[in-house]
């Protein structure tokens, strides 16, 4: 190990530095870095990415699994998660969707950065100050609690069709 230049041994640990690229990999098999109690992977000046590049007709997913737990967390800027296909959210309990905070957005749906409190932002025509958004770019948003309750509350309501009636029944009183 020492005999080679940049390589060092101290007691028990392995540190490996290099002025430039560093890769571990395995031609025939699988590349396993595990730790005892954590493994960290970090970058100062770029991205990190862990990237699957399975064989045409392969499953070769990316597989991220915690024994108690997994956080994605972003201190500095946004969190995206994006799909090529489906994009699927399963729990065995709850799913809670919280925003603590909220930005502007115009009569389209876009953010409008320009305006950073709720008075400047609903001072223009169609900005509403939103701390959730949802919309779909094609095909519907449906809510649906076959055994439950789907419910929409807050002090005012608005429900608007740009493009044709609105409709509402009831199995019972409609009120």
């Amino acid at each position: 190990c020492e005999g080679t230049t940049g390589n060092v041994w101290i007691l028990g640990d392995i540190f490996m530095r290099a002025a430039q690229d560093i890769s571990i990999s395995a031609t025939a098999g699988v590349a396993t870095i595990s730790g005892y109690s954590g493994v960290d992977v970090a970058s100062q000046a770029g991205n990190v990415e862990i990237t699957s590049h399975g064989l045409p007709g392969t499953d070769a997913a990316v597989e991220i699994t915690g024994q108690t737990g997994v956080t994605i967390t972003s201190v500095q800027s946004d969190v995206t998660i994006s799909s090529a296909a489906d994009f699927n959210v399963d729990a065995e309990g709850a799913v809670g969707i919280t925003s603590t905070g909220a930005a502007c957005r115009d009569t389209a749906g876009a953010l409008v950065p320009a305006y950073t409190t709720e008075t400047d932002c609903e001072a223009n025509a169609g900005h509403t100050w939103t701390g959730i958004a949802m919309s779909a770019l094609a095909g519907d948003i449906t809510f649906s609690a076959p055994s439950g309750e789907a419910s929409i509350e807050a002090s005012s309501v608005d429900i608007t069709s740009t493009g044709a009636d609105v409709a509402m029944t009831a199995a019972g009183q409609l009120s």
